[in-house]
C-alpha cells in the first residue's frame, strides 16, 4: 500500500471512541445548562402568577372596605380560597379635623391607613404581598364619596 492510500483508510475509518465519549459529555452538559434555563423560567412565570393573582384579590378586598363595612379602627383576618389568606389593619392616621359640627353639617373627617397582607404558599416558602392604601372617613365611619 501507498502512502496516500494509507492515509486515506485512517480518515476513512470514521471517530473513535474517545471523540464520540467527549462529544456525548459536551452533549449532556449543554442540555443540562438548558434544561436549568427553562425550569428557571417556568419558577419564575408560576411565581409571577402568584404575585398577580394575589395583587388582583387584594386590590377587589380594598376596594369593598368602606362600602360593605364601615371604615373603622380593627384588625381583622380571612381567606379568599384555599391558597390565599389576607390580613387587614385600618388604623387612623389623623384625628377628626373638626371636633365639633353643628345641626346640618357634616361629621368631621378622619384619614385612614389600610394595610392590607395577602400571603400564600409556593413551594412551601411563605410568600406575602403588602398594599396599603388611605381613605378619608367620616367620624362616624362612612366612606367619604367624590
Amino acid at each position: 500500500m501507498s502512502r496516500r492510500s494509507l492515509r486515506l483508510n485512517r480518515a476513512a475509518r470514521g471517530f473513535t471512541l474517545i471523540e464520540l465519549l467527549v462529544a456525548f459529555v459536551i452533549l449532556t452538559l449543554s442540555m443540562s445548562v438548558v434544561y436549568a434555563i427553562f425550569s428557571n423560567g417556568l419558577r419564575s412565570l408560576a411565581l409571577s402568577q402568584d404575585f398577580s393573582r394575589a395583587a388582583l384579590l387584594g386590590e377587589s378586598h380594598l376596594a369593598t372596605v368602606g362600602v360593605v363595612e364601615p371604615i373603622e379602627e380593627a384588625e381583622r383576618e380571612g381567606r379568599f380560597d384555599d391558597k390565599y389568606g389576607w390580613q387587614l389593619q385600618v388604623l387612623p392616621v389623623s384625628k377628626p379635623s373638626s371636633p365639633v359640627t353643628r345641626i346640618g353639617e357634616a361629621p368631621p373627617l378622619v384619614l385612614y391607613r389600610l394595610a392590607l397582607t395577602v400571603s400564600w404558599q409556593r413551594a412551601g416558602k411563605p410568600r406575602a404581598l403588602q398594599l396599603d392604601t388611605l381613605r378619608v372617613a367620616q367620624a362616624d365611619g362612612e366612606w367619604v364619596r367624590r
